[in-house]
């Protein structure tokens, strides 16, 4: 009966230990993203060393546009279908 007690006690908690664990999780996730962040930002001041002959301006530039994040997401909103150009034949 010991046996039993443990395991529903164990499937009652996984959720609650899931949860934890994916907090977790992100908070460690946050702290990495900060610490990334800082590393492009050193990386971006040391690039500006390289605008000095038209392949440096080429280089920064493009560096410059690879760090832009376009978002490309929907959002919560559902997509809505085009409007359709078929029209039926009489």
């Amino acid at each position: 009966m010991e046996k039993e007690l443990q395991d529903y006690v164990a499937i009652v908690s996984a959720p609650q230990t899931s949860t934890a664990g994916r907090a977790a999780m992100t908070k460690m996730l946050r702290e990495r993203f900060i610490d990334i962040a800082r590393h492009l930002e050193r990386m971006d001041k040391l690039i500006d060393a390289f605008r000095t002959t038209p392949a440096g301006v080429a280089f920064a530039e493009s560096w410059t546009a690879a760090r832009n994040i376009y978002d490309r997401g929907h959002g919560s909103t559902p997509p809505t279908d085009p409007p359709s150009t078929y029209e039926p034949m009489a």
